[in-house]
């Protein structure tokens, strides 16, 4: 039984095997993508035009959202 199937058996495993390191190293590569695509995201909402803005989430997706937004309506009232 190798190391990472003892992992996902949820059996005592050492971590510090070449599968298990690659495996960390590509999540933390995901990780990190992730969280600079919502900052990306965030920083985009804030500069887009103030009638509309478009924001594109992944591949194909996009959303057309309302200027000012509800939230920052409420607030302002």
């Amino acid at each position: 039984m190798t190391q990472k199937e003892r992992m996902l058996a949820g059996e005592l495993n050492v971590a510090d095997v070449p599968e298990l390191v690659a495996d960390a190293a590509n999540a933390a590569g995901r990780l990190d993508r992730y969280n600079r695509a919502s900052t990306a995201i965030v920083i985009a909402k804030k500069a887009c035009p103030p009638e509309r803005c478009v924001t594109t989430i992944g591949a194909g997706d996009a959303s057309v959202l309302p200027w000012p937004s509800p939230i920052q309506q409420s607030r302002a009232q």
